[in-house]
């Protein structure tokens, strides 16, 4: 029997998304004249600000795998603890 547990962190997403509307090609600026450059030493441009100050939500589980022969199961848990008690009780 083969038992792996690994803790997991994805993007959290949301239930429902907008609905973009499409752009004409007239309204696409490139990226270069859309975001001036930093404009003397130890000062940073806006898009690299606010990369930093953005950042997505995570959300993390414990994945739990076990392999017995040719069977093959997966436990999924929101902690370490939660989810060696489904292993123990699976066991």
């Amino acid at each position: 029997m083969n038992v792996a547990v690994d803790d997991v962190e994805v993007k959290k997403q949301k239930a429902h998304r907008q609905r973009r509307t499409p752009s004409t090609p007239a309204a696409i600026t490139p990226l270069e004249t859309a975001i001036p450059a930093a404009t003397s030493a130890g000062e940073k441009s806006p898009a690299a600000v606010a990369g930093t100050a953005r950042k997505r939500p995570k959300v993390a589980n414990t994945v739990a795998r076990i392999e017995q022969g040719s069977k093959r199961f997966i436990l999924s848990g929101s902690s370490l603890g939660q989810v060696l008690r489904f292993v123990l009780g699976f066991v």
